[in-house]
């Protein structure tokens, strides 16, 4: 884990020296693992703490001369949770379920507030990321 974020904060580090003035960066992750405080088999497992990341990443560019007040780093959540009736079985039984959002690909795809969503991603929103 501890690999990762450093190739992770070296690889954006490296890509944003030659930039010139403001940088906007963004972070995206869970704050919850699809294991935590479930019982589904798998071990207990605590997510990837990628507002660590934003926070190392912040502290790194507040260092540099490039950047110095000109860099903004932002870290946003997937995690989301909604519950729906939905119909269980052959026999179309409804049930209140809980759906849970984790990952880049559910978080893509997440239908509440999709379009804002998808808009900040491309840089068409209030920000432009680098």
């Amino acid at each position: 884990m501890e690999t990762r974020a450093v190739v992770i904060l070296s690889v954006l580090f490296v890509s944003a020296a030659n930039l010139p003035g403001e940088m906007n960066v963004l972070v995206i992750g869970s704050t919850h693992s699809y294991s935590e405080d479930e019982q589904r088999g798998a071990a207990d497992q605590k997510a990837f703490d990628a507002a660590a990341v934003a926070d190392s990443l912040r502290a790194i560019l507040a260092k540099g001369a490039e950047f110095k007040g000109a860099a903004n780093v932002v870290f946003e959540d997937v995690f989301r949770k909604k519950t729906l009736p939905t119909a269980i079985g052959g026999g179309g039984k409804i049930m209140s379920m809980e759906y849970r959002c984790y990952s880049l690909a559910q978080y893509y795809f997440w239908p509440d507030g999709r379009a804002a969503r998808l808009g900040n991603l491309s840089g068409k929103g209030k920000t432009k990321w680098n």
